[in-house]
């Protein structure tokens, strides 16, 4: 990753995009206020908790970054679509296939990066090979399923688009859970005395 991504510019523009699309999509459809207040909070949080963990060179502050950069691009995602919807620039079934491809796009991002965002395998109070082999099939699995979740939503016909996209979400967190409790569960077999 470039030395540009990783640096706070990317996240205070996103931030201040954020804080743009809630303000407009407030002004827009005033009738919902609490929504956007509620939004604009949050998003003034998730800005103020950049600015504080951000700072700095340092592995964890890069992640932080990058990390609510990837939020607030999908915030801001979300927050244009809901104002072309509430334009009338698009159909609200458009917009919500729209959603579904871009929720799709962030478990593909999600599951690339998982593997190779995890503690140092000498940190893990599990076996490091069988830790790392679960964080990679489960990098996979999201990978494969947001493939699922962007084609169902893009490409499958209206009345199947959310169950089958729905569907690969759920199996893919039911799945990764159950690895999860696999590592556990070994490690704990693995260690217990003979």
């Amino acid at each position: 990753m470039s030395a540009l991504f990783l640096s706070n510019y990317p996240l205070k523009t996103a931030g201040l995009g954020v804080l743009a699309l809630i303000v407009i999509n407030w002004i827009v459809d005033p009738q919902n206020a609490l929504v956007w207040s509620v939004a604009l909070i949050f998003a003034g949080v998730g800005v103020l908790v950049g600015a504080i963990l951000g700072r700095g060179a340092e592995k964890r502050a890069k992640t932080i970054r990058a990390s609510l950069f990837g939020a607030a691009l999908m915030m801001a995602g979300s927050l244009a679509l809901s104002l072309i919807a509430q334009l009338d620039l698009a159909s609200a079934g458009l917009t919500e296939r729209a959603f579904g491809v871009m929720a799709g796009v962030m478990l593909i991002v999600t599951g690339n990066f998982l593997p190779k965002t995890a503690r140092p395998l000498t940190a893990q109070r599990y076996d490091p090979a069988r830790r790392q082999r679960v964080e990679r099939l489960s990098g996979w699995i999201l990978v494969l399923a947001g493939l699922v979740y962007a084609s169902a939503s893009a490409f499958a016909p209206a009345d199947m688009a959310n169950p089958l996209s729905i569907g690969a979400g759920l199996s893919a967190l039911l799945i990764i859970m159950a690895l999860h409790f696999w590592l556990v569960r070994g490690t704990r077999d693995t260690q217990a005395p003979s």
